[in-house]
């Protein structure tokens, strides 16, 4: 997902009228350690997106240095490891992740931890800050997501994993 800082549950509403629930995928939008509907980690004003000394002495002495290590991204691989482990227990088969933004930052740490784990991977790159236009997202989104499934369904080995019907 996007961010750091987004909960990946923000993009479930819009990915679900992208992807057709005829391409029998099951999507699963994990937040990294902080973010979403986990222990989020913040200030005494959560909207604030600047990071101040006050803050920092907060976080420090509420969580202390072992514990602000575990917010990182690569304990948010291991999450994301149990998480597929644990899923595939009653649901075996190909895993594939997406990831878009700092998604991608944190699919190629996965990759180099659990590189035997999934089968494949799309990493939709880092936003250019320069080029950043919020309210052209879901055109862009909707654009790249069409074309990689248009992709998967002419290419023998993607359709075979992510069949139309």
């Amino acid at each position: 997902m996007g961010g750091p800082g987004g909960s990946g549950w923000t993009l479930l509403e819009s990915v679900a009228r992208i992807i057709p629930e005829s391409f029998g995928l099951t999507l699963i939008f994990p937040d990294h350690r902080g973010t979403g509907l986990s222990t989020v980690l913040g200030c005494d004003d959560s909207d604030s997106q600047t990071i101040t000394t006050d803050c920092i002495t907060y976080l420090t002495s509420k969580w202390g240095i072992d514990g602000l290590s575990q917010f990182s991204i690569t304990a948010a691989v291991h999450d994301l490891s149990v998480q597929i482990q644990s899923y595939q227990i009653d649901h075996p088969g190909r895993i594939t992740i997406y990831g878009m933004s700092y998604g991608a930052l944190w699919l190629n740490r996965f990759l180099q931890i659990c590189p035997t784990l999934i089968q494949s991977a799309v990493m939709d790159g880092v936003v250019n800050p320069y080029l950043v236009f919020l309210s052209r997202y879901d055109l862009w989104a909707s654009a790249i997501a069409l074309q990689f499934l248009t992709y998967c369904q002419t290419d023998p080995d993607c359709s075979r994993y992510f069949p139309v019907d």
